[in-house]
């Protein structure tokens, strides 16, 4: 079973853990938006060591390799523009079954300073539409 006492302490689960967290982050940030109504009674941190476990369960079940990350950090991360230009980085959200979305972005320098951003309540649309809006906007 799961020893939370000494749990990523290898860095062996940490990468893992790391990513279940913020996308649970993510998750809990667009339930308070789209279904306040909604309570999750679980710490962040216990669902996502939870999350992890049956990743590993899973990769066990079926005698995969170890569960990581995919991408190198090099690859995640944001990279400034050419000297003189700006970047627009943007993103949307649907909402599964209400098909309810927002869209997001921002603008930044090429020393990667914040000059502007936005975000915008779309209403109801698809994923292509709200990603298309976000750049529209």
């Amino acid at each position: 079973m799961f020893n939370s006492g000494q749990f990523g302490r290898d860095g062996s689960q940490w990468e893992l853990l790391f990513g279940s967290l913020l996308w649970i982050l993510w998750l809990q940030r667009n339930e308070r938006i789209f279904e306040p109504e909604k309570v999750r009674w679980e710490t962040v941190l216990s669902y996502g060591k939870r999350l992890v476990q049956k990743c590993q369960d899973i990769a066990t079940l079926f005698r995969l390799p170890r569960v990581g990350p995919v991408l190198s950090r090099d690859e995640v991360c944001w990279k400034k523009p050419p000297v003189g230009w700006c970047k627009l980085n943007t993103d949307g959200v649907v909402k599964g079954h209400s098909r309810m979305a927002l869209c997001g972005g921002v603008v930044r320098s090429d020393l990667g300073f914040w000059i502007i951003d936005f975000s915008r309540c779309i209403g109801v649309c698809s994923i292509l539409d709200v990603e298309l809006w976000g750049i529209y906007k």
